[in-house]
């Protein structure tokens, strides 16, 4: 995870909305793998079996379970991640974009002009 950060944080990368998908396939992928492991284990592999860690999400799945709709936890937990990785493009574009605004502010408004050329007195006496 760290990685990605550094990544992000020093510019190597800008996220786009393509990247989206990319980070979806491999999550789906791995729930695909960490999922019957939780219910075999009773595991939480992923975070979505129980929600162990997750404020408010052992609770929520616990009371899922009491109703026989454990499945749906999973589901839930896998449609928030989605959405976290959408979030996460969008704030990068968001602040990518006042970046720039606040830039452009900051810009003057004339460029600075050149210095003044030495008349043909001045040259002389040097």
């Amino acid at each position: 995870m760290m990685v990605g950060v550094l990544i992000l944080a020093s510019g190597y990368k800008k996220l786009e909305w393509k990247d989206i998908p990319i980070a979806i396939i491999p999550m789906v992928l791995l729930s695909v793998i960490a999922s019957p492991l939780n219910y075999y284990f009773g595991a939480d592999y992923m975070q979505i079996y129980s929600g162990d860690g997750v404020p408010l999400m052992n609770d929520f799945a616990a009371y899922l379970d009491s109703k026989k709709l454990r499945p749906l936890f999973t589901y839930i937990m896998l449609a928030a991640y989605m959405i976290l990785s959408g979030a996460v493009v969008s704030i990068a574009k968001l602040i990518a974009f006042i970046k720039k605004k606040v830039g452009e502010k900051a810009l003057p408004a004339e460029t600075p002009t050149e210095a003044p050329e030495k008349s043909s007195e001045e040259s002389d006496n040097a």
